[in-house]
């Protein structure tokens, strides 16, 4: 979908301004963190919740909360973003992919078409900004970061059975056990959680743009983007002019 040139400049100002305020806390570095809620053994009620805005909110607020409290940070920016989902195809009893019928060119004619899987559900990207671990760590320590020793980090085990050679490591698998420890994100699956360190305004900026995404491409409303009640962004200051270059 193309943007028409004002909606184009408009949501452009917006994303301006949004970099702008996160920058401007200029300590870096931010953390880009993306959480993907499990359809694994749920119901339909379960699988309903994960397609309901007002349900993403709420967990929004918990791992928000969660984050803030563990790591005493100043910034936690939330956005949620809609799957496309897609379409299960089977083959002679076999669920089969679109490559694999491509591979063995398998007759169109005899590809039955199944269920639509995570159409309509979401999942969460969030901005965070630097974590000083150290304080975090030092007596006394923060209570709700230490219970998260027990949870997993990015290998899959306990963050507590793992040695690090150095404090970001260390940081990055206690991101994952936090928000690993609400209930619809999966603690075992790898790509459950994802954090990557952003250490310059570039890697902020075209991070925020990836965030943005839909809007750009699918001309999505940037309200149903950015959870603004769970975020750090002042809304207000999106109509002020921009001094981004």
């Amino acid at each position: 979908m193309k943007l028409l040139t004002k909606d184009l400049m408009s949501l452009q100002a917006v994303e301006d301004n949004l970099y702008n305020q996160m920058n401007e806390y200029n300590t870096y570095p931010f953390y880009y963190i993306v959480v993907t809620y499990t359809t694994r053994d749920k119901n339909i009620f379960e699988l309903n919740n994960l397609k309901r805005l007002e349900h993403i909110h709420k967990t929004n607020r918990l791992l928000r909360r969660k984050l803030k409290e563990s790591f005493e940070v100043d910034i936690v920016n939330m956005f949620q973003e809609r799957h496309k989902g897609y379409q299960e195809k089977w083959y002679k009893g076999d669920q089969v992919s679109d490559w694999d019928i491509i591979r063995d060119f398998m007759p169109k004619d005899d590809i039955q078409l199944g269920d639509m899987v995570n159409n309509g559900t979401y999942h969460t990207n969030i901005i965070m900004s630097v974590v000083d671990i150290e304080e975090v760590l030092s007596p006394p320590i923060n209570r709700r970061c230490k219970k998260l020793f027990s949870g997993n980090g990015r290998q899959g085990i306990p963050v507590e059975n793992c040695i690090y050679q150095d404090s970001d490591d260390l940081t990055l698998d206690l991101i994952n056990s936090c928000c690993r420890s609400i209930e619809d994100v999966a603690s075992d699956y790898s790509k459950a959680v994802v954090v990557e360190e952003l250490h310059t305004p570039e890697d902020l900026r075209h991070n925020l743009h990836y965030c943005l995404k839909d809007c750009y491409e699918k001309g999505v409303d940037w309200n149903q983007i950015i959870d603004f009640d769970n975020s750090d962004f002042f809304k207000e200051d999106l109509c002020k002019p921009s001094n981004y270059v």
